[in-house]
């Protein structure tokens, strides 16, 4: 008995490490582009942000729509531009994937031949199983002796195989995990800068939820928090203390925090948000904006084009949560549908991946922060969707993302 992953054994071939990198150089005015593009949605993202509360709501979007805001005409066209771009990025990277796949099912006969297997499960099935067992490397060895190398290019009409999409959403998955887990791990200079500006947006914010307005800094949000009951003296006079820290790295050239600095600003951030003993219900977004499997998935792309929304809970007719959908995956069906009348026909549930469930963990409101660390960590979870009980046969009240967590820490 063994155990094998094909989207990790595809994605450690080195045909598809040569031909990511090739569509990277060939692409990379492209992928500029776009990042141009998306910082400037942002920037509109800003301006219809009316409570200026850097947070763009439901309700300032449909105020926006019933004004007939220009701006969102502006948004509509940038994202179709960056949709145009990405478009042939995304056909490449599948026709990789696809060109590797097509070889799976040979290197892995190989593979039981050679070690006399006669049952192969996937790696969820086993409770546990040593590492022995486990074959995925030796089928990655196969792949890159029959797929030396692949090319970039599909065939003009060329449409991915539903199989070959899947195994690609799980790859990008696996990338986008293995970045984050590298970001996790960054140099201890770049850690200080940016525990202090965190450490003076956390104490921005704070400031503002008891009446401070106005520009300020680390030294006046710590001044005006003293005697607003927000943090005890000796965190305040600690955090005050951090104040010449944040003025040297911001006015002198050059200057980086140590590690042992870095690790002390740290381990203060850590300090205040154990002090605020904050639970699920104080880090998650409440306005969560949720789909239904059986929408249209035009409005699914509306969402996330005008409303800035990189994912969306999706739910059944019961409630009960199917999964998030995720950019990538309306990007993907408009790849396969463009030449049969676009996504127009498709509903939400059509595109939604079998494994999109497995992007997120369902907590309950009173559940510790811990949890949601515990829980993002975990390989392919994207986000918690906060449920009265916390299963997913309930609606979701809230959701919270890396970038939730890593702004509360």
């Amino acid at each position: 008995i063994a155990t094998a992953d094909t989207s990790v054994a595809i994605a450690r071939t080195k045909a598809l490490s040569q031909a990511y990198q090739q569509i990277g150089t060939q692409y990379a005015a492209a992928a500029q582009q776009m990042q141009a593009k998306r910082a400037e949605i942002n920037t509109i993202n800003v301006q219809l942000d009316t409570n200026k509360d850097k947070e763009l709501t439901q309700a300032e979007l449909d105020a926006a729509i019933k004004a007939k805001n220009p701006l969102l005409t502006q948004i509509d066209t940038k994202q179709r531009e960056i949709s145009q771009l990405q478009d042939p990025i995304v056909k490449a990277q599948v026709f990789v994937v696809e060109s590797i796949a097509l070889k799976y099912e040979a290197a892995q006969q190989a593979v039981i031949t050679a070690k006399k297997i006669n049952v192969i499960l996937a790696p969820d099935a086993f409770v546990w199983a040593p590492d022995s067992v486990d074959v995925t490397t030796l089928i990655t060895a196969e792949l890159d002796k029959s797929v030396p190398t692949v090319g970039i290019t599909p065939p003009a009409n060329w449409r991915p195989s539903r199989q070959a999409a899947g195994v690609y959403q799980q790859i990008q998955q696996l990338f986008e995990n293995a970045a984050r887990a590298q970001a996790a791990q960054l140099d201890p200079a770049l850690a200080g800068d940016q525990a202090v500006k965190l450490l003076e947006e956390y104490l921005e914010e704070l400031a503002q939820t008891r009446g401070y307005r106005g520009e300020g800094s680390l030294g006046r949000y710590a001044l005006f928090l003293r005697g607003q009951d927000a943090l005890p003296d000796d965190l305040l006079d600690q955090a005050d203390g951090y104040t010449q820290v944040r003025n040297a790295l911001a006015h002198t050239y050059g200057l980086q925090t140590s590690p042992g600095l870095a690790a002390e600003l740290i381990e203060f951030l850590e300090l205040l948000l154990k002090n605020e003993a904050v639970t699920i219900s104080d880090l998650m977004t409440h306005q969560v904006k949720i789909i239904g499997a059986d929408e249209p998935l035009t409005r699914a792309r509306d969402l996330m084009v005008r409303g800035g929304y990189g994912r969306l809970p999706v739910v059944g007719q019961n409630n009960g949560v199917h999964g998030l959908l995720v950019e990538r995956d309306i990007v993907l069906a408009l790849t396969q549908t463009e030449n049969n009348g676009g996504i127009s026909g498709l509903s939400v549930g059509d595109v939604l991946p079998q494994n999109a469930l497995e992007r997120v963990v369902c907590l309950a409101p009173n559940a510790p922060r811990e949890a949601v660390a515990d829980a993002l960590r975990e390989p392919g979870v994207i986000a918690c969707l906060v449920t009265p009980n916390g299963t997913p046969n309930q609606r979701p009240i809230g959701i919270i993302t890396h970038a939730d967590l890593l702004y509360r820490m």
